[in-house]
């Protein structure tokens, strides 16, 4: 793992707390982020890039698969399910099922960069969000495949 993304994770702690990963292309922000030895909770993700991206046409369909290549190792696959000239949605292809609900991640790519979200819903019920929970490894690889997006 990365020392400058280590060390951030280190400082911030576990009381929940908009955390700042700084990154050479931009920045990830995990808001409402708790940081314990193995694992971070967070109600979302938020990466600016330092340049906008180009999500529109021929470009924005390039990212799109740059997006569902590279972000394969949360719990489920992200699938592209549609792209407008000004943003990209991906959600889970397969969402997890349970007998109370089901529950899925949600991502959104526009110019400004990529926010992901996790939602749960019972059947014939709103969705509600849910905490994003993942593995310091998982974070690092987040912060440096989509920083690396903003490098191409």
């Amino acid at each position: 793992m990365s020392q400058s993304i280590q060390k951030q994770l280190d400082a911030h702690g576990t009381k929940p707390r908009d955390l700042d990963i700084s990154l050479p292309g931009g920045k990830l922000r995990l808001k409402d982020a708790s940081v314990e030895a193995v694992g971070v909770s967070a109600s979302g993700a938020h990466y600016a890039p330092n340049k906008n991206w180009d999500v529109g046409g021929d470009a924005g369909q390039r990212l799109a698969g740059k997006l569902k290549s590279r972000v394969n190792y949360l719990l489920e696959p992200l699938e592209v399910i549609e792209t407008e000239e000004d943003s990209i949605l991906l959600r889970s292809d397969k969402p997890h099922q349970s007998e109370e609900d089901r529950s899925y991640y949600e991502g959104w790519a526009k110019p400004d960069g990529f926010d992901l979200h996790r939602y749960a819903a019972a059947p014939k019920q709103p969705r509600q969000s849910t905490p994003l929970r993942m593995t310091r490894d998982v974070v690092e690889r987040l912060a440096r495949d989509l920083d690396g997006l903003s490098g191409e």
